[in-house]
């Protein structure tokens, strides 16, 4: 058992404890009050997410029309077209094989941009949730 100078001692250095203890969990209150004030910039930088997937959406369909288009002159041209429609085709063939690259590039990085968001947005409302 120890005596009272110590427990004294000990006394002294816990409510020391507990002032660090009060700074900490007020510059916390501090920090999470800025956390909500900034939630409305994080909705709209998700609402900004979205309007990019939406127009990568659009360039998608349209990629898909013009490839609906390409297959109709293709089918004219095997029914009795020009010698030199065929090299149009071709050239159109070409700058469409670019532009689904390019399509499947962007979607590959929106893809990755997209999983890393939702995974840390996980994490936080996890980390939030979490009750010590």
């Amino acid at each position: 058992m120890s005596g009272h100078a110590q427990m004294h001692t000990d006394h002294g250095q816990w409510q020391s404890e507990h002032g660090i203890w009060s700074a900490d969990i007020d510059a916390w209150k501090l920090e999470h009050l800025d956390a909500i004030s900034r939630l409305p910039e994080l909705k709209r930088r998700f609402e900004e997410q979205t309007a990019s997937l939406q127009s990568h959406e659009e360039a998608i369909r349209a990629h898909g029309r013009a490839i609906d288009r390409h297959e109709l002159g293709i089918a004219r041209h095997e029914r009795g077209g020009r010698d030199d429609e065929h090299d149009l085709l071709e050239d159109q063939h070409v700058q469409q094989a670019r532009g689904h690259s390019e399509q499947l590039r962007l979607h590959d990085r929106m893809k990755a941009r997209h999983l890393e968001i939702m995974i840390l947005f996980e994490k936080l409302l996890e980390a939030v949730d979490a009750t010590d």
